[in-house]
């Protein structure tokens, strides 16, 4: 995801963005990803600084040699595809991921072109910060994900990554949203909040929840053997 500021000034992390996004795709890639999503810059609307564009579509009918270069872009996952046609073609749409390489190249947030699916787009990016800072709980302390802490790591907008907390808690009862206050032994007060997943989420994604705890003891298992590594060297 890129965001920049109006008048077209990038910070580094967008720097760094559009180029990789520039080596990631052709030029001839480029240009049907644009026409898939009607790309017109003069429509690049700007808000609190940030550069915003809004598809009116996002598909295309593809058939010959397009189909080569959309291929390419579904084996590189930056987009999805129907069956073939009776006539041998096929229907192509670009993907969140493929709408946020998009984005990083043109310099702009490209949101999805059905308004009320940006959110539904947007969940799983969200869901992957709530799951990390999961099982990393597990080793007895709880990480906070404060929205803005989301929205940076997700590189998601903040008022999207709102939109899609409470999309994720009020329609899916997926994440909840915590307060934790109390006195250290200083007599100091603290008081903290953050999302969470919750217990229903836990329970019907257990494998996925499983295979991240898994990676978590195995990162931390790295760590110690390096650790053992350096002391005993």
């Amino acid at each position: 995801m890129t965001i920049i500021q109006k008048g077209g000034k990038m910070s580094d992390l967008n720097h760094d963005l559009h180029a990789r996004a520039v080596k990631a795709l052709s030029e001839n890639e480029v240009r049907k990803m644009e026409h898939c999503v009607g790309f017109d810059r003069k429509k690049i609307y700007h808000r609190g600084g940030t550069a915003y564009y809004k598809p009116y579509r996002n598909y295309y009918d593809a058939g010959g040699t397009d189909m080569r270069v959309w291929e390419r872009l579904v084996e590189k996952g930056f987009a999805d595809c129907a069956e073939p046609k009776k006539d041998g073609g096929k229907y192509y749409w670009l993907n969140r991921n493929g709408l946020n390489i998009l984005s990083a190249y043109e310099e702009c947030f490209i949101y999805s072109e059905n308004a009320n699916g940006n959110e539904i787009d947007a969940s799983e990016d969200v869901i992957d910060i709530l799951l990390e800072d999961a099982v990393y709980c597990g080793y007895g302390c709880w990480i906070p994900s404060g929205a803005r802490n989301i929205a940076i790591r997700a590189r998601l907008p903040y008022k999207l990554t709102l939109s899609t907390l409470k999309y994720l808690r009020n329609k899916c009862g997926y994440v909840a949203h915590y307060y934790e206050g109390g006195c250290n032994d200083d007599g100091e007060v603290h008081c903290t909040h953050g999302w969470t997943l919750t217990k229903k989420w836990i329970d019907e994604h257990q494998e996925r929840h499983k295979a991240a705890q898994k990676a978590e003891y195995e990162r931390i298992d790295r760590i110690a053997r390096d650790e053992g590594a350096l002391e005993s060297w």
